[in-house]
């Protein structure tokens, strides 16, 4: 399905590449304050306890529910300009919606286990 002004694309399990209406990587850190003697004033912080959740919305059913673990790789760009890998992702929620000009859209929901973008 070809979407004018649109270069998301994306794979589950090393399917076929779908398109994709949008995406979206959120990752966040657990900040942890580790003062000792001599920190700076403001204190010394790690940054732990990662997380990743990615939403993904698509015009088309994936075929994925919640509770399925897949692999996921999405790109951005035509050519490429950066991907998005992610493995044994878990599928927390799936959901559609239809808008009031009858458009449907499949959205589904992961936490991620392993993530890395080249």
């Amino acid at each position: 399905m070809a979407i004018c002004g649109k270069d998301c694309t994306f794979s589950i399990d090393g399917a076929a590449v779908s398109e994709g209406t949008t995406f979206n990587i959120d990752l966040n850190s657990q900040e942890e304050d580790v003062r000792a003697f001599g920190s700076p004033v403001l204190g010394s912080w790690l940054a732990c306890a990662r997380s990743g959740v990615v939403t993904l919305t698509s015009y088309a059913d994936n075929g994925v529910e919640d509770g399925d673990v897949v692999d996921l790789v999405a790109t951005e760009g035509n050519p490429v300009v950066k991907t998005q890998t992610m493995t044994a992702a878990v599928c927390t929620a799936f959901n559609i919606a239809v808008d009031a000009k009858g458009i449907v859209t499949y959205n589904n929901t992961f936490r991620l286990t392993n993530y890395v973008a080249s």
